[in-house]
């Protein structure tokens, strides 16, 4: 599936470890655009590829289970 989570940083490990005890959200960053509608064009972006993705995959499964009419 796309990446709809776009405007979060992916934690390294140790980093991942380390926000566990982060009571104080410290850790906690985001990706920076240059203004909002730069990130509201690539979150939508993001979220049509994503359901474009699941849509993908619910056809070719449905299509997977209709039955053979060849057979």
């Amino acid at each position: 599936m796309g990446n709809t989570d776009y405007s979060f940083i992916k934690p390294s490990f140790l980093n991942g470890i380390a926000r566990t005890f982060d009571l104080f959200g410290n850790f906690v960053e985001y990706n920076i655009n240059e203004n909002g509608e730069e990130a509201d064009m690539r979150a939508l972006l993001k979220d049509g590829q994503a359901i474009r993705e699941d849509m993908s995959t619910a056809f070719q499964q449905f299509e997977q289970e209709l039955p053979n009419e060849n057979a």
